[in-house]
């Protein structure tokens, strides 16, 4: 990947792609809610296009059925979005999608849901 680092960085790429992601995920799970389509089915609709992913597949179930069980906390989740933050934060870099990211997971932990699943930040947006 390159010099000395370079994994620590391409760690915080990943980082930033896949927790952005969850919250653009419930944004769309609530979209899909608010016209009626049936959430659970998005990703197979959407599978052979460019939005299908691994983590769309794994979190529209689970939030169709409000299953916040964790296979990851979302206090992890902000920890590693604080340490993305802290990381760029002295670069001249613009991430408004992961500091939105970091204000979301704020908020869902300081709402007392640090011990679910990161797809409970769906909670924070509210139902049509």
């Amino acid at each position: 990947m390159g010099g000395v680092g370079a994994g620590q960085a391409t760690k915080l790429v990943n980082q930033s792609l896949v927790l952005t992601n969850y919250c653009v995920i419930a944004e769309s799970f609530r979209l899909a809610e608010a016209f009626g389509v049936d959430a659970a089915r998005i990703p197979e609709a959407l599978e052979t296009g460019h939005a299908g992913s691994n983590l769309l597949k794994t979190l529209m179930p689970r939030l169709a059925a409000e299953d916040f069980t964790p296979t990851g906390y979302a206090r992890q989740i902000l920890k590693d979005l604080e340490m993305l933050h802290a990381a760029t934060e002295d670069l001249p870099l613009a991430m408004p999608m992961a500091g939105q990211a970091l204000t979301l997971f704020r908020l869902l932990v300081a709402e007392g849901h640090g011990e679910e699943d990161g797809c409970s930040v769906v909670k924070l947006y509210p139902k049509a």
